[in-house]
């Protein structure tokens, strides 16, 4: 149990990090920036599950994907080592990473 203990707090730092880069401006502005180009299209719901919708979901996932992706590897993580170490130090349960997570779904 120390053992894993141990293990969550070398790894915290990567909850802190990801935290403050969906705090930054390059995390906000793009989304921002694309929430407010595509807004205007969902103005009529009569249709939930039009073709436009998804494409425009899809759009918005790779955006957030790309933002991620490049922020863990200009801290030169790999975004499957970093979902490794979240998830073998236990940090997966860190309430913070949750509703960043959350966050990330909802997106």
């Amino acid at each position: 149990m120390a053992e894993e203990e141990a293990a969550a707090v070398d790894h915290t730092w990567l909850v802190d990090m990801v935290l403050g880069f969906m705090h930054s401006e390059n995390w906000n502005e793009p989304l921002q920036g694309f929430i407010v180009e595509h807004c205007t299209k969902f103005d009529n719901f009569q249709d939930e599950n039009k073709h436009e919708y998804v494409e425009i979901h899809i759009e918005f996932k790779n955006l957030v994907d790309s933002l991620l992706t490049a922020h863990l590897l200009e801290v030169d993580i790999d975004p499957e080592e970093f979902e490794r170490k979240i998830q073998e130090s236990g940090l997966n349960e860190d309430p913070r990473l949750q509703q960043i997570v959350g966050q990330m779904m909802a997106a």
